[in-house]
């Protein structure tokens, strides 16, 4: 899988490391879920107790692909002509 974005992530919260400290010794472990090699979730999971500890959604990147610039059609290609032939300064 791909490498995940974690600048949206802050440190762990209070109420968060106190939930932690009630698996202090216990087997840790963190498993990652996604799909077509993007990370959707990360969950920090104790194997002592059988229970998700901590569970993290992953934001995706928030750059979108950028997306290629539809064709004009006849008609706006005439607008655009049009529109470019009157340009303040012509004469």
């Amino acid at each position: 899988m791909s490498e995940p974005n974690f600048d949206h992530l802050t440190l762990v919260t209070m109420p968060e490391a106190a939930t932690l400290a009630t698996h202090l010794g216990h087997e840790l472990a963190i498993g990652q879920w996604g799909k077509d090699g993007k990370v959707w979730n990360l969950a920090i999971t104790c194997e002592t107790c059988q229970e998700i500890v901590l569970d993290y959604d992953v934001i995706p990147d928030p750059q979108p692909d950028p997306q290629p610039e539809p064709d004009l059609t006849e008609f706006e290609k005439g607008i655009a002509d049009l529109l470019d032939d009157n340009q303040p300064g012509d004469e």
